[in-house]
């Protein structure tokens, strides 16, 4: 079991050293303190901020921190922004520019920029060889609140209060889009699925509109919102994909009811496991870098020991694991494509632990998707305008059964003017169709069945992966697996 710090006040953020051996706590008692990673032995605590700690931030080649702050209760006083050598655990430089809360920082993933993002409406690049001040970043109508790279690492993006997520150009810093009105009440976090064509964003906790309890996910291209899922107590104020972008931590709360952290299963937009523990609200959620667990952290009274939590991903189906799983086969296959999200993943540890019954079921039962009949899908377009009301439900139903096969098809009818029944039928079709809308039935089971394949990563299984990647290239299940591939060969 990975250690669990005792941190004396409220954390703020937790994040990973590139090689994922050591793990940096931010904190309210103005210190930054760093563990090794996962045995827990307390390696130093970096001093000298004058006011609470929001974020610590490691150079990609792990030489330094960047770390800053401010107070909450007097956001227009200038923040610090501080380096340090990680050699010695002593400050290195402290950057002054900002008019205000220094909320969040990120070294760029070549490590030559060092950007900031301010209470005061602004995003400063700093150069890391001299850490001088490059170019300030405007256009937020109000606080910028964080700060993540595209997974590409092209693109910065930058939420605001404002409601908006900008993108930057992350090598001149030129503005490129912004998508507006996201949240109302602001964006307080963004991440992107592994892929990069996918943003999950979560409202600000301003106003405690019950509505922003809820991770919206987006088209990156478009910004065009797709679905929400992790309905919440309170405020979401952290989420992270897992590497494999199968999973979605949540972590927030509200302050009388406490903490709210879920594993999200994207799969079917269902909670895989909801995490209790923690007294107080939780101000952020980070998968380890080995995938092996989930770090929770937060508190939220002010001056009282804050708290960090440590999840092993194996304990997620709750007592027993693997162990709650039938192990009859037939049985085991039936879980695969529940609705019981914990039972589900209690039958997928199960194999996984089983690979001498995992494989040769999979082999027999799994089957590529078969390529999309086009004359097929017109004639159910076209019956989606037909006079009988059972003939355009049928129709209806069988596209949305079809799910991305029909897309193409469906998005093409509405380019050329289609009667109102067709539009409104066939845009509701579209909206429950999205490359990572929440899926049911056997779609589900062969999502599950490949997390089920990558991690055995045996020859026999990737020979299974490699059957399912030769499927209809537009279909889910067949991305999945090519994607499974792709991870293993890495």
């Amino acid at each position: 079991m990975p250690f669990e710090p005792q941190p004396a006040s409220v954390v703020f953020s937790v994040s990973f050293s590139p090689d994922g051996k050591q793990i940096a706590i931010a904190c309210e008692d103005k210190s930054v303190a760093l563990h090794e990673w996962p045995m827990g032995t307390h390696v130093a605590q970096l001093k000298g901020h004058k006011a609470r700690v929001w974020k610590a931030a490691w150079s990609p080649d792990g030489a330094m921190l960047a770390s800053c702050s401010g107070d909450y209760f007097t956001p227009t006083e200038p923040g610090e922004l501080k380096i340090w050598d990680l050699k010695t655990h002593t400050e290195e430089t402290s950057l002054e520019g900002h008019k205000g809360i220094v909320y969040d920082v990120i070294f760029s993933p070549d490590g030559k920029t060092l950007y900031s993002a301010s209470y005061d409406g602004t995003i400063k690049m700093w150069n890391v060889a001299d850490f001088k001040e490059k170019s300030t970043l405007e256009g937020h109508e109000g606080p910028v609140r964080s700060l993540t790279f595209t997974p590409d690492g092209a693109t910065l993006a930058s939420t605001g209060f404002d409601g908006s997520v900008r993108f930057w150009d992350a090598q001149t810093g030129k503005h490129l889009r912004t998508f507006e009105k996201l949240h109302p009440v602001g964006v307080q976090c963004v991440a992107f699925t592994p892929c990069g064509r996918f943003m999950a964003t979560t409202g600000a906790p301003a106003g405690g509109r019950e509505a922003e309890y809820e991770v919206a996910l987006s088209d990156v291209q478009s910004g065009k919102e797709l679905f929400r899922v992790g309905r919440t107590l309170g405020p979401i104020l952290s989420i992270h994909f897992s590497e494999d972008g199968r999973l979605l931590a949540t972590g927030g709360g509200n302050y009388q009811l406490g903490s709210d952290v879920k594993v999200l299963e994207m799969a079917s937009g269902k909670p895989r496991a909801i995490l209790e523990g923690h007294k107080e609200w939780v101000e952020q959620v980070r998968f380890s870098p080995d995938g092996m667990a989930l770090v929770s952290a937060g508190g939220f009274t002010q001056g009282a020991p804050g708290e960090v939590r440590v999840w092993l991903l194996s304990d997620l189906a709750g007592e027993r694991g693997a162990e709650r799983a039938p192990a009859d086969p037939d049985e085991l296959w039936k879980a695969l494509a529940g609705d019981d999200t914990s039972a589900a993943y209690a039958a997928i540890l199960r194999l996984i632990a089983s690979p001498e019954v995992a494989v040769p079921l999979l082999a027999d039962r799994l089957q590529p998707v078969a390529r999309a009949d086009a004359e097929r899908i017109a004639r159910l377009i076209a019956d989606l305008d037909a006079d009988d009301f059972k003939v355009r439900e049928s129709a209806a139903s069988d596209l949305a059964a079809l799910g991305e096969l029909a897309t193409e098809a469906l998005q093409r009818a509405l380019d050329d003017p289609p009667s109102e029944e067709v539009r409104q039928r066939a845009e509701q079709i579209l909206r429950s169709t999205s490359p990572i809308s929440p899926v049911s039935g056997e779609p589900l089971r062969a999502l599950r069945a490949i997390e089920v394949l990558e991690k055995i990563g045996t020859p026999e299984a990737r020979q299974i992966l490699q059957a399912l990647a030769q499927g209809e290239p537009r279909a889910r299940v067949t991305r999945d697996a090519a994607s499974a591939l792709e991870r293993l060969g890495r």
